[in-house]
């Protein structure tokens, strides 16, 4: 696990993604996505800034951050799935991160299929996620902190989606609760409720 990040780094990689993601479609996710939609801001304590971008651009995202400080190192995990790439920048010699999900979006289904998401085991089909489109598309560009990013078509829907009823309420993923994928959608366990195996992982 990362050590958290502050508001404005998070926010500063926001924007610097932002500013060179100009030719293809993009949104924020995950925590991201929660914060926005939440707070109209980065979580607080958040490790990352999460984006998700279609499969078909997986080369696109390593050739625009080539050579940038954005450092992409695909020699090495988690970078080796084609279905995730991890960035990192240097911000006030303080390490940060840049998450790009990557999903499938198939003309003939009704979801989109994204394998990496909470767990990193992109390599078990049971682990992939389907999320209904129609809380997808057609994505929204906002305003966050006076900074535009994009947003899927229904972000608390989303949110909900992927953090349950209660995803208006902050917890600590670390401390409170753990996601698991069950036919295919996130379920949120939260810990004072369920007693965990050891080698259970997220």
């Amino acid at each position: 696990m990362f050590k958290p990040v502050a508001v404005e780094k998070n926010l500063e990689n926001l924007k610097y993604v932002a500013n060179k993601l100009l030719d293809i479609e993009w949104f924020i996710f995950f925590g991201t996505l929660l914060g926005y939609t939440r707070e109209n801001n980065i979580i607080r304590n958040d490790d990352d800034i999460d984006i998700y971008v279609n499969l078909d651009f997986r080369e696109y995202i390593i050739k625009t951050f080539k050579n940038t400080d954005l450092f992409i190192d695909l020699s090495k995990p988690p970078n080796l799935s084609p279905f995730f790439l991890q960035g990192i920048r240097k911000l006030d010699g303080e390490t940060t991160y840049v998450d790009f999900y990557f999903f499938e979006n198939k003309h003939n289904r009704s979801y989109i299929e994204e394998k990496h998401n909470f767990s990193g085991k992109s390599y078990l089909q049971s682990n992939a996620m389907h999320i209904p489109k129609e809380i997808i598309y057609p994505i929204n560009l906002v305003q966050m902190q006076h900074l535009d990013v994009f947003v899927p078509n229904k972000p608390d829907v989303c949110c909900e989606f992927l953090y349950g009823r209660d995803w208006k309420k902050p917890m600590s993923k670390s401390k409170d609760y753990v996601i698991d994928i069950i036919n295919h959608r996130p379920m949120l366990i939260k810990k004072n409720n369920f007693k965990f195996p050891n080698t259970f992982q997220i």
